[in-house]
């Protein structure tokens, strides 16, 4: 836990330092428990036919119908292309994502992305899920942050592995241990999906990608390089299934058939999803 010390020589100067708590008893006179750290690295599992299937179904759903954890994961991707990065997004090297304004992210970003009403709820879902929190001891930028083993950008057909706890918990909110927090930054990035997934699903998505709704001039030059970025952005492809509108406007395109999805769309909080 963090402790205030007083610098020598001056007592109104006040200095962090991390100070590692030791087994025994807490105030309330319970045995002390510590947060497990046994962080394995899964973002190299292949994954199976029923992992792949498992995702495709989720995102297939209307997001309220959707497990925590995919629209946990689908809810980071979608509000970086809407430009809510700076206050939820994944950690750099994408095993880990963090809620950087906490006010912003229940009035903005927890109902549309997530259907959930209140943020006690959302933590009770990550603690779970298993996630971990990460504390001062792994660094300024990392603080705060979550993790799950299985919960890897780019990976998502490994969320189907991670477990959803039954029971309530002990009622006991174990003591941090920080000599154990995994060093994220050491170890591999991983990216987006594009370059996890097998195969094929890389080929489908390709194709996918490749019928692109049409913009105007003025709208292509006030888009970002990625045509992601700004919110006058028209649309934005996602993993070849659906693309993100920031303007209301006639959109016409082609779905991975290569049928027409000008009018069979479905509108759901700025994200039109193929029927």
């Amino acid at each position: 836990m963090p402790i205030k010390v007083k610098t020598s020589n001056n007592n109104t100067q006040i200095r962090t330092r991390w100070r590692q708590l030791q087994p025994g008893l807490t105030k309330g006179n319970r045995k002390r428990v510590f947060l497990s750290h046994n962080y394995e690295d899964k973002s190299m599992i292949q994954p199976t036919q029923d992992d792949i299937e498992w995702w495709n179904n989720q995102i297939s759903m209307r997001v309220e119908k959707r497990q925590f954890h995919a629209k946990l994961y689908l809810a980071l991707e979608q509000t970086q292309a809407c430009g809510f990065d700076d206050v939820i997004a994944w950690m750099p090297h994408g095993r880990a994502f963090k809620i950087m304004d906490k006010k912003r992210f229940e009035e903005q970003v927890l109902m549309p992305f997530l259907h959930m009403k209140v943020y006690s709820s959302f933590r009770r879902q990550c603690n779970l899920y298993g996630f971990r929190r990460l504390t001062n001891a792994s660094g300024t930028e990392s603080s705060g942050a979550m993790y799950n083993e299985y919960f890897v950008r780019g990976r998502p057909e490994l969320l189907t592995r991670m477990i959803r706890m039954k029971n309530k918990g002990t009622n006991v909110r174990p003591a941090s241990c920080s000599l154990s927090e995994p060093d994220f930054f050491s170890m591999p990035q991983r990216g987006s999906i594009m370059n996890a997934v097998p195969d094929e699903h890389i080929e489908s998505n390709a194709e996918a990608n490749k019928a692109r709704v049409g913009l105007t001039e003025h709208e292509r030059s006030e888009s970002t390089s990625d045509g992601f970025k700004h919110r006058n952005t028209v649309m934005r492809w996602f993993e070849g299934r659906a693309f993100f509108v920031f303007k209301k406007d006639s959109l016409t395109g082609i779905n991975n058939s290569g049928k027409s999805i000008d009018s069979d769309v479905c509108v759901k909080r700025g994200c039109i999803n193929y029927r």
